[in-house]
């Protein structure tokens, strides 16, 4: 089953399994007060105008605290390089995900310029990377799905069924 996300302007579509947001909001309780975060894998579908996510990775080593996540590069990109080569270059870094925890699910000015060098990244093949941020407040999470383009980030809204 997957959660259905849209980006009306840009005629955009994400689909996230169902499983794998539980296992980020697991991932985020966890961690609580503090951030947390890591990556999405996935593919393309619809010539780029559907994002599929296939998994997540959680980083073995990261920085956190209240009010920063950062990430350690080198057993995630060895995982991205393995990820790619199993499915032919199907599968690769399509995005990030991470908690805000007692704060909105809003970017911050940090998010924004995260996401603007990760689009020019040479070594990353997308230019517009998706970012999800969690919000925890008072036990509620609440998700905020995002994508950068034209170096700008657009708000996916939650498709009800």
């Amino acid at each position: 089953m997957f959660i259905e996300f849209g980006q009306k302007e840009l005629g955009l579509k994400l689909l996230l399994p169902a499983r794998l947001q539980k296992k980020i909001h697991n991932h985020v309780e966890k961690y609580f007060p503090k951030e947390s975060g890591g990556i999405f894998l996935g593919h393309y579908a619809d010539e780029g105008k559907i994002a599929i996510i296939d998994s997540i990775v959680i980083p073995k080593l990261f920085d956190s605290s209240a009010i920063n996540f950062t990430r350690r590069v080198d057993d995630i990109n060895m995982i991205i390089k393995k990820q790619y080569e199993k499915s032919n270059g199907c599968i690769d870094y399509i995005g990030e995900w991470h908690s805000h925890p007692n704060c909105s699910n809003n970017f911050s000015e940090q998010d924004y310029k995260t996401m603007q060098e990760i689009s020019r990244d040479a070594n990353v093949k997308i230019t517009t990377p998706i970012l999800q941020i969690v919000s925890v407040y008072e036990g509620l999470l609440e998700d905020q799905v995002y994508v950068f383009h034209k170096n700008k980030l657009f708000p996916y809204e939650l498709y009800k069924h």
